[in-house]
C-alpha cells in the first residue's frame, strides 16, 4: 500500500471474514470447517434451548468466529453464541471458553457470530458451537444434508451451565 508521495495508487483488499474462503496460504477456504456447507431447508423450531452443534478438527484451527444457518422470527434478531471445548471427549464441556452475538435477519441464511476471544483447537478434538434465543430465532437445524460425525445436537435451557442432552 503507498499512501503517498512517489505517484503510487493505494492498495486495495476484498474482505472474506476470518478462516473463509481467501484467507491463509493458498486461499480455496482451507482454514474453513464446514457441516452442511450449502444450508438447506430449516426445520420451524423456536424453543427457548440453547442448542449446540457438534464439529471434529480435521486439522489445527484457532477459532475466532462461527457461522450458523438460520433466520430471525418476528422482532429483534440478536442471539447469544458461544464455544465450548476443545475437548476429546464426545460431550460438549458445560462451562462455555467463549462467547459472542450474532445478527440474524428475515431471511434464511448464514450468520456470523465474532467470539470475545481465539480458541485454539487441535486436529482430531471436538468443539461445540450454540445458539440460544427467546422463541425469535430458529434452531439451525436442517431437514436434509450430511450427518455430523458427533450426535446431531445436544440441548439444555437457554444461558444453562447444568449438563447437555441430546
Amino acid at each position: 500500500l503507498n499512501t503517498g508521495g512517489g505517484g503510487g495508487t493505494p492498495g486495495a483488499y476484498t474482505l472474506y471474514d476470518a478462516g473463509c474462503k481467501g484467507t491463509g496460504s493458498g486461499g480455496a477456504g482451507q482454514n474453513c470447517g464446514s457441516v452442511n456447507g450449502n444450508g438447506g431447508t430449516l426445520t420451524t423450531w423456536t424453543r427457548t434451548n440453547e442448542y449446540c452443534y457438534g464439529y471434529k478438527a480435521t486439522k489445527d484451527l484457532t477459532v475466532v468466529s462461527f457461522s450458523l444457518y438460520t433466520q430471525r422470527i418476528t422482532g429483534s434478531g440478536t442471539m447469544t453464541c458461544a464455544l465450548y471445548g476443545p475437548t476429546n471427549s464426545a460431550t460438549p464441556p458445560t462451562a462455555s471458553a467463549a462467547t459472542g452475538t450474532m445478527t440474524v435477519g428475515a431471511s434464511a441464511g448464514w450468520y456470523t457470530a465474532k467470539l470475545s476471544s481465539p480458541i485454539t483447537v487441535k486436529a482430531g478434538q471436538n468443539l461445540w458451537v450454540s445458539q440460544y434465543d427467546t422463541q425469535n430465532i430458529r434452531a439451525a437445524n436442517l431437514t436434509t444434508g450430511t450427518p455430523q460425525m458427533l450426535p446431531t445436537f445436544w440441548r439444555r435451557p437457554a444461558g444453562g451451565t447444568g449438563a447437555w442432552g441430546t
